[in-house]
C-alpha cells in the first residue's frame, strides 16, 4: 500500500551523536542556485523613475535654473517699443544623508571551506548595494508623487512644492498636482500672474477602461497652455503611462484589445464588438497633432501611494510627457547620474574588525529629490478621493 500524502519529509536529514564540528561541515551541502533569488532588483520595476526626471550631480545643495521669460507675442509697433524682461527662477533640490551598511562575522570570511564563503556571496554584496542605490531613486521619485499633492480626506498635505507661483501669490510654491479647487491651478508662467491656468490632478474620472477615459487622458495633455507664448500649447503629448501593481491588467486590456463592446440601451440585447481606437495599431494608422507613441509601467512604489492605500485596486495612473528639451517633473541630485553609492570595506586588519570580530562594509548615498516643472506630469484616480 503507497504512503498516504503528504509524505513525512521534514526536517529531513537529521543527525545525532555527531559531535565534531568538522563532520558537521562535512555533511552539509550548499546548492548555490538560489544564492540571488531574493536579491536582485528587477530593473524593469525601477526603470520609470527615470521617465521624465532629471538627476543633477552634487552632494550638497543643486539649483537648476529656468528661463520663465514672458514673451507673449508679437504686438502692433506704434512708435514705442515694449521690452519684455528677462526672469528666471530656481528648482532647489537638497540631498539627504542615507546609509546601507551590512557586517559579518571575520570567521566566515578566513573560513577554510570555500564553499562555505561561496553561500555568504561576500564578492556579491557590492552589487547589491548598487542595486539597492537605483531602487532608492524610485523610491524618492515615488515620494515626491505621494507627498505631491493636498487632500483632508486622505490626511494629505502636500510636501513637495513647485517653485513660486502667480507672481508672488504663492511665494512657497503649489503642490506638484493640484485639481483647481482643493489647491490652486498652476500656471503655465510660475512668475506671471497674468500666465495662462491649468491643472495637472483630475479624480473621479473612471477606469482608464471605460470609454473615453483614455482620450481624455491623451486630451488633457496636449492642452497644457505654452509658459512663455499667448494663445500657444507646449504641444506635449503622452509618452508614458505608470500605475501600481494591479493596474497591470488594464493596462494590458488597453493596449493589446482590439474590440471593445459598445454600450447599449436596449434590455437584454448585446452591442456589436467595435474598434479599440487606442489599440496602439490603431493608432499608428492615424497621424494626428499631440498623438505620440506611449508605453505603460507598473511601478510598485506607487502601491504605497495615499489614495492607493486608501482605495485598493481603484484604477490609479500617472501620464508623463517626455521629450521636451531639458523639461523635468521631478528634479533629483545624486554622487552619479546613475545613483551611484560610496562603498567602503572595513576589513580584516582594521581595528574596527579586531575589536568587534565582524567585517563591516558601509554603503554611503547622499541624494534627495524635489517637484520639478508640473506641466510634464498629471495624476489620475478612479474614484472621488472621498469613495
Amino acid at each position: 500500500m503507497a504512503a498516504p500524502l503528504p509524505f513525512q519529509l521534514f526536517p529531513g536529514f537529521d543527525m545525532k551523536g555527531v559531535v565534531s564540528p568538522a563532520l558537521l561541515e562535512a555533511a552539509t551541502v550548499f546548492n548555490l542556485e538560489g544564492l540571488q533569488a531574493l536579491q536582485g532588483i528587477p530593473e524593469d520595476k525601477i526603470a520609470w523613475a527615470d521617465l521624465g526626471t532629471r538627476v543633477s550631480i552634487g552632494e550638497f545643495e543643486v539649483k537648476v535654473p529656468i528661463n520663465l521669460t514672458s514673451l507673449v507675442g508679437f504686438r502692433p509697433f506704434e512708435g514705442t517699443r515694449h521690452f519684455h524682461e528677462m526672469v528666471a527662477s530656481t528648482v532647489t533640490v537638497r540631498p539627504v544623508p542615507w546609509d546601507m551598511s551590512m557586517s559579518w562575522p571575520l570567521a566566515l570570511q578566513t573560513a577554510s571551506n570555500p564553499t562555505l564563503q561561496a553561500a555568504y556571496n561576500f564578492a556579491g554584496y557590492a552589487p547589491m548595494v548598487v542595486q539597492n542605490a537605483r531602487a532608492h531613486k524610485a523610491d524618492l521619485v515615488a515620494s515626491v508623487v505621494n507627498a505631491g499633492f493636498t487632500s483632508a480626506t486622505l490626511g494629505v498635505t502636500a510636501q513637495a512644492l513647485t517653485l513660486p507661483q502667480g507672481g508672488g501669490a504663492y511665494p512657497s510654491g503649489l503642490p506638484l498636482f493640484t485639481d483647481g479647487t482643493i489647491t490652486p491651478a498652476h500656471f503655465a508662467n510660475p512668475l506671471d500672474a497674468n500666465s495662462a491656468r491649468f491643472n495637472n490632478w483630475f479624480y473621479n474620472v473612471g477606469k482608464i477602461t471605460a470609454t473615453d477615459v483614455f482620450g481624455t487622458v491623451l486630451q488633457k495633455m496636449t492642452e497644457v497652455p505654452h509658459a512663455s507664448k499667448a494663445n500657444m500649447t507646449m504641444g506635449l503629448g503622452v509618452t508614458d503611462i505608470v500605475g501600481p501593481t494591479w493596474m497591470l491588467i488594464p493596462f494590458i486590456q488597453l493596449a493589446a484589445q482590439t474590440l471593445s463592446l459598445q454600450t447599449t440601451t436596449s434590455p437584454a440585447n448585446l452591442a456589436a464588438a467595435t474598434t479599440n481606437i487606442y489599440n496602439p495599431s490603431v493608432l499608428s494608422q492615424v497621424n494626428a497633432s499631440g498623438i505620440m507613441p506611449w508605453r505603460f509601467h507598473i511601478a510598485p512604489q506607487l502601491n504605497a501611494h495615499p489614495y492607493c492605500v486608501a482605495n485598493p485596486n481603484k484604477h490609479f495612473w500617472l501620464s508623463i510627457s517626455q521629450g521636451t528639451p531639458g523639461a523635468a517633473w521631478c528634479e533629483l541630485v545624486a554622487p552619479t547620474k546613475e545613483f551611484t553609492p560610496k562603498l567602503t570595506l572595513i576589513g580584516e586588519n582594521d581595528s574596527l574588525t579586531v575589536q568587534t570580530k565582524q567585517v563591516h562594509m558601509v554603503g554611503d548615498l547622499v541624494a534627495g529629490a524635489a517637484a520639478g516643472l508640473p506641466h510634464f506630469v498629471q495624476m489620475w484616480m478612479e474614484t472621488n478621493i472621498a469613495s
